[in-house]
């Protein structure tokens, strides 16, 4: 984990804890991001994918 997040209560938690990160996004950046601060999977909603699609149409259709 990078150490800017391990002074964080987030960051601490992650590390002291049985505790798994989900992002609530499907957005390829946010996803990415979420990943390198150790998140473990993903989640979303119809609106979540509407709106991520409607900001990047290209890459989806």
């Amino acid at each position: 984990m990078p150490a800017s997040l391990t002074d964080t209560p987030l960051g601490r938690t992650i590390a002291d804890t049985a505790t798994d990160i989900w992002n609530d996004s499907c957005a390829l950046d946010e996803l990415e991001y979420a990943v390198a601060f150790g998140a473990v999977g993903a989640t979303a909603n119809p609106t979540i994918v509407v709106d991520n699609w409607k900001k990047e149409p290209a890459r989806w259709i």
